[in-house]
């Protein structure tokens, strides 16, 4: 199985699993090479997450796909057995060689030039200097920290030394949300993986 397969990447042992660390909310924590992470709690702890675990796949995996893969490891944790729900789901666009950048954005938002819709409030966050311009990229946020829904924009590359400038585009998605989103694409999913074409684009019914 794919998922089984991205577990088993790591540079020690072929398929050996790493030695966990303690996590914040769930008893161990196993890390791997790709990026990937494993939470889980066994069924005698007293945390209230025993009996239970946690994938987490961070972008760098996906990336590392192709669309059969990326549509098989969907529909393969949608339909693991004891699947309960996606609590996290991020989907991004990233642009290199961008005709705006992430202060522009910034800026067109203070002066009422531009909004995102379906969101009441937003928020740049970043360090400026004594006469207002920008210490590095900033990031803009629409939405609230609480909220299951929240948008942002902001130079992907900044953050890890990249060269080239990246615009990135980011709707963080939790709870309900999150799953309702992941069930309905893993439903796709499935439809196009049994029907052997894969891609994870919209239908034109939707």
């Amino acid at each position: 199985m794919l998922t089984s397969t991205i577990f088993q990447k790591r540079s020690c042992r072929p398929g050996s699993i790493p030695s966990p660390k303690g996590g914040k909310h769930y008893q161990y924590v196993y890390g791997f090479d790709s990026g990937l992470t494993l939470e889980t709690t066994p069924l005698d702890s007293q945390r209230a997450t025993r009996g239970q675990s946690l994938i987490n796949i961070p972008g760098s995996v996906w990336g590392s796909l192709d669309k059969e893969e990326r549509n098989c490891l969907i529909t393969d944790i949608r339909f693991w057995p004891g699947a309960f729900r996606c609590t996290r789901w991020d989907p991004q666009i990233t642009v290199l060689k961008s005709p705006i950048d992430v202060a522009q954005v910034v800026a067109d938002v203070q002066a009422g030039k531009l909004w995102a819709g379906g969101f009441s409030q937003q928020n740049p966050y970043g360090r400026t200097k004594a006469d207002g311009s920008w210490v590095s990229p900033p990031t803009q946020y629409f939405g609230s920290p609480e909220s299951n829904i929240r948008l942002r924009v902001y130079d992907h590359g900044a953050m890890h030394g990249w060269e080239e400038a990246s615009f990135r585009v980011e709707v963080q998605i939790r709870k309900r949300y999150a799953d309702d989103h992941f069930r309905r694409m893993a439903a796709r999913c499935m439809e196009q993986r049994e029907a052997g074409h894969y891609s994870l684009t919209r239908r034109k019914d939707q």
